[in-house]
């Protein structure tokens, strides 16, 4: 009776464990792909502002 109900909430709780912390651990990779994403967003808006300086230099420098 009483020890296959402690055993068997004992597992319950296991499992929960688990299932909580593989959730954490998908958490961690989407949150850091998310800040790869946003670095790698960043970057690319930082080189299209400088090829968009170079372009407009140069287009400035055709025209006189």
């Amino acid at each position: 009776g009483k020890d296959a109900q402690l055993a068997d909430l004992r597992q319950q709780l296991e499992r929960n464990l688990a299932s909580s912390a593989a959730e954490s651990d998908a958490r961690l990779k989407a949150e850091m792909e998310l800040v790869g994403a946003v670095t790698a967003r960043n970057n690319l808006v930082s080189e299209v502002a400088d090829l968009r300086a170079q372009l407009d230099a140069a287009l400035a420098r055709r025209s006189a």
